[in-house]
Formats: C-alpha cells, sequence, structure tokens
C-alpha cells in the first residue's frame, strides 16, 4: 500500500496524525505526547480527515476506501520502512534521517525533504521547460 502513494500524500498523513497526537494530548493530559508520536493512536477523525483530503483525493483517490484497519497497516509500514522509500533520489537524504529514531515528527521531516528533492530535481525543471515551450 506504501509503494502506491507519492510522497506528498504520506507526508499529508504523517501531518494528520501528529496534529490528532497533539490535540489528543491536549484533552488528556495523562498522554505522553513523546510516547504518542512514537506509537501513534489512530482514529476515525484522523481517517476521516485523511481520506476526505483534497491533496488525498487528487493523488490516491483509492484511498478513499481506506478503512481504520488498513490505516493502522499503512501507519505500520510508513514506520517499518522508515526512511528507505527516498535511496532513489538521495542516499545521502536516507543515511540522514537513518541515524534518527523513527517518530511520527522524524518521519514526516523525512518525508518533506523528499517531496522538496522531487520538486527541485524533476518537477520544477519540467513545468519551466513546458512553460518555456509554450512562451515559443
Amino acid at each position: 500500500m506504501l509503494s502506491e502513494l507519492p510522497p506528498n500524500v504520506v507526508l499529508l498523513l504523517l501531518q494528520i496524525v501528529l496534529a490528532r497526537q497533539q490535540e489528543i494530548c491536549r484533552i488528556d493530559k495523562d498522554k505522553d505526547f513523546d510516547q504518542l508520536i512514537i506509537e501513534p493512536i489512530l482514529d476515525n477523525k484522523i481517517l476521516y480527515q485523511f481520506t476526505t483530503h483534497a491533496l488525498t483525493q487528487l493523488y490516491s483517490p483509492q484511498v478513499k476506501s481506506l478503512t481504520i484497519r488498513k490505516l493502522k497497516t499503512l501507519l505500520a509500514e510508513i514506520f517499518e520502512n522508515r526512511f528507505k522509500s527516498a535511496a532513489e533520489y538521495s542516499d545521502a537524504l536516507t543515511e540522514r534521517f537513518q541515524k534518527e529514531e523513527a517518530t511520527v515528527v522524524t518521519l514526516a521531516n523525512f518525508y518533506y525533504n523528499w517531496r522538496v528533492m522531487q520538486l527541485e530535481q524533476n518537477l520544477i525543471p519540467t513545468a519551466r521547460d513546458d512553460i518555456i515551450n509554450l512562451i515559443q
């Protein structure tokens, strides 16, 4: 399932999960935020926000049928694969994050950096070339 999702969609999921963990800590003062970013609580609120978000619907419409069980499996897969996914873009990026503990925050930082790298190396140059071709 993870291999089907582009990095920007995975990043969105991690951002939604992080925001929800912060909300849970504000509601329940007994919850330890440091523990929640290592083992996040997933609920229907996260599922709804993720599956109905415009970015998810645009880039990964197949996620619309995601269940809470599949969401938990997906997040476990993200944590399990950690920082391996971006090896095609940069070994340096993967190596930099391999040394860090896998938390929602470090994974979100990794996917953010991966997305920026994708934009810089592929999408922006392609868009620039397309614009130049249109102008000519």
